[in-house]
Parts: structure tokens; sequence; C-alpha cells
């Protein structure tokens, strides 16, 4: 989780670097249904979130269904999320994606994806009336990628072909052809899938994003209605325990690879500094209760590190939602921390010279907590000319969703200031 915005999460992923050629290889980037949703302000000038409720959930009557998790806990009956922490299933907090909405922050309930099971299965229509066009809803039943049998893995079991089309995997299961899709954030996992020829459609949500029933049990009632002589349900449990077995042999692989004693290369605070990284932007390394510390702009959450061996480090974020990983330090030719990679976070991040640390627009550690509850970000541009530099540092005008002008912010017919909360420093 972060607290970017949407067109700032669009900005960043251009830096993203591939990891093979474009339409060979299948690979799900949750990234991309942001860029689908971001056509629709592009276009219509009206937000994915009221787009959806005016086009969408109010035509099919899906009252009870929104895009963002702000006042569900206010809600009178609203499941809890769960996940398993150190061996107990725990309740949790909402976790709140709203600046990757149409990736999947939608909650509704059974009564509501009912009806959204009822439109795919008539065609895109709902009172006879379409909401789509007839050739873009089948388009969305057509394979549009490829995958490899090897790749359904537990979900898919004995599938003869399997593909992706408009959002939707597509495979065949007892001479039927299955439009299927699974959903899952913090706490929560639902599964949905329909059999079209016969007009059949199921839709299970669990609250316990450490559980997998979903999966079994949806696949358990397509099962019955067709006549399959097969549980799903007492298939998945050899899964789940070799699935758990497979995570502790590669956790006790780790600890047995440990080098005992092998301290880092320097004291902690050569350690410490700021480190760049083109997507995820710039991460602080900082010395808190005699341990290192790791804040990266794209997470909202903090990571504690721990040594481990040599100049890696065990990370354990302060949501424990997000678990532990590992931090490696990587040393330059002089000896110096150069570089530090953070696990699930593609590229190096490379530490930033002093010298330019000195001429930046980086706020200290003080300024930086009080900018983070402020609008507008901060922000720079520079220019350059005659082989000189010159850098303008400034608090940025952001709109975040807000009415700026002709509101109480910005009213018409008065006079209004061009800085936004914090002074310009020239460098």
């Amino acid at each position: 989780g972060s607290d970017l915005s949407r067109a700032e999460v669009m900005r960043r992923v251009r830096y993203h670097q591939a990891t093979w050629s474009i339409r060979t290889t299948f690979g799900y980037q949750n990234i991309m249904y942001l860029a689908a949703g971001e056509i629709i302000p592009a276009v219509t000038g009206r937000s994915w979130d009221d787009f959806l409720k005016e086009r969408i959930f109010q035509p099919l009557g899906m009252n009870a269904t929104t895009t963002t998790v702000r006042g569900l806990d206010r809600q009178p009956d609203v499941a809890t999320p769960h996940m398993e922490m150190d061996g107990r299933v725990v309740p949790i907090a909402y976790r709140q994606i709203d600046n990757i909405g149409p990736a999947g922050s939608i909650n509704s309930n059974v009564l509501d994806m009912a009806q959204w099971i009822r439109f795919h299965l008539n065609g895109g229509t709902v009172g006879g009336r379409p909401l789509l066009a007839p050739a873009t809803h089948q388009e969305m039943f057509v394979t549009q990628m490829w995958m490899r049998p090897s790749e359904a893995g537990f979900l898919y079991p004995g599938v003869n072909f399997l593909g992706y089309g408009l959002g939707w995997f597509l495979f065949d299961h007892a001479g039927r052809k299955v439009v299927e899709h699974s959903g899952g954030i913090d706490g929560m996992t639902t599964e949905l899938m329909m059999v079209p020829s016969e007009k059949l459609g199921v839709i299970v949500l669990t609250n316990n994003s450490s559980s997998i029933a979903a999966f079994p049990i949806a696949r358990a009632v397509l099962n019955r209605y067709l006549g399959v002589d097969q549980d799903p349900v007492t298939a998945a449990l050899p899964l789940v325990q070799m699935m758990d077995s497979v995570a502790k042999r590669a956790e006790d692989s780790i600890v047995k690879a440990r080098a005992v004693g092998k301290g880092p290369s320097a004291a902690l605070g050569a350690y410490t500094g700021i480190f760049d990284n083109p997507m995820h932007g710039p991460a602080r390394v900082t010395v808190e209760n005699g341990n290192l510390a790791v804040s990266v702009d794209a997470r909202s959450e903090a990571i504690d590190l721990t040594h481990w061996h040599y100049d890696t480090f065990r990370a354990a974020s302060r949501d424990q939602r997000f678990g532990k990983s590992w931090v490696t330090f990587r040393l330059g030719t002089d000896g110096s921390v150069a570089a530090m990679t953070v696990e699930g976070l593609e590229q190096e991040f490379v530490r930033r010279p002093a010298a330019v640390i000195a001429s930046s627009c980086d706020p200290s550690s003080a300024d930086r907590s009080r900018l983070a509850t402020q609008p507008s970000p901060y922000d720079s541009t520079a220019i350059h000319v005659g082989g000189q530099s010159a850098k303008i540092c400034y608090s940025r005008p952001s709109m975040r969703g807000r009415t700026v002008f002709g509101s109480n912010l910005v009213p018409y017919d008065s006079l209004w200031r061009t800085g936004a909360n914090d002074p310009t420093i020239l460098h």
C-alpha cells in the first residue's frame, strides 16, 4: 500500500523492467487494470468510481456495492477481514487500495454479485437492455493470451486448455467452457465461476485471505450441478498440506544456509542514507533503537531490519499483514555502501551521493512527517543552460480528487495564493 495517486502510480510504472517480450508469456499485473480504468476519466471526464456506479452498479441494482473501504467499518452488516499470523487466524484492518482501485477495490455481497453474474449470462444485458455492445461482451470471453497447462497449478486441475480473455480466465471442465476469476485483498478471498452454456454461475466470498477454501467450494458446486463425481474440497486438503510443507522446507533451508557470526561489513551508521529507485521512489535507511529501518516512498509501512549474515538483513514490516522479507546491501569498489535490494521490489535502490543530497529538495526527517499530512506534494524541476544548472523546489498544488476552482478552497472572484503550504527554494 502507498499514498501515491493513481496518476503517480501510472507515471512510475514506465520504469518497470520487462521480464519477457510482449505477448510471449502470460503475466498477471494489477497496475495494467489501473491503466485500463484510467481510460475512463481520460475519455469521459468522470472518475472510474463514479462511472462504474452510474453505468454498471445502478442499472444492475448493485446498490450495496462500493469502490472504497472508506466507511465500510460503519456499515451494520459487513464481514471483517482475517488472515493467519503466527499460526493463528486473527481479524485485521481493511486495506485501503483506492489508488489502484480498478484492480480490486470493489466491495460487494452475494446478492449484488448474483446480479453481476446474471448480467454476463444474459450476454451483457439487464432487463433486455444491453449495457455493453454484444460484440464487446463476446470478446471478453475470447482467449487473448494462451497459457501452458504447466501454468495451471492446483486451481485448474485436469484442464485441456487454459487462457485469459478480457478480465477472465477461460478453461474447460466436464466438456464445457468455464469463465472464471478470483480476487484477493488482505483478509478477503473471492472466487467466481460461470458456465455460459448452462446459464450457471457461482460466487463464493470468504473473509480469510490465508485460506484457499473459495476455490474448491466453487468447483464443488459446479460439479454437483454438472453431475461430475469428484469432491474438490477433499482433494484440496493434500495440496494445502503440500504447500505448507514446501514453505517450511524453504524456510528451513534458509536457516541452514545462514553464516552465523558473519557480521555486517561496516557499522550500522554506514548503511544509512537515501537510496533512489525510479519506480518505487526514494528509500530512507535510518538507525532506530539500535537497528536499521527502511522507509520506501511507494510503501506506506516502514520495515525494521535485523542482521542475518554479511550484508543481508531480515526485514519485518511494521504492518504484520505484509510479513517478512529480505534486504541486502551491496558495496562499491571503494568499500562503501553503494546500493540495496528489497525483496519484492524490483531493481536496485542506488545510494544518493552526499553532494546531491546537499542540493536536493529532499526534506528533513522532521519536515517529512509534516509534509505527509499536506494535500500538496513536495516536488522539483531543473533547467540546464550554458553548462550551468538551476533547480527549483516547491510545494506543488495537487487536486487529489478535490474540486479546486469555484469551491471553498478557491472561490471565484477572490484572490488566492499561488504557493502551496511551503516556501519555494532555488538551488
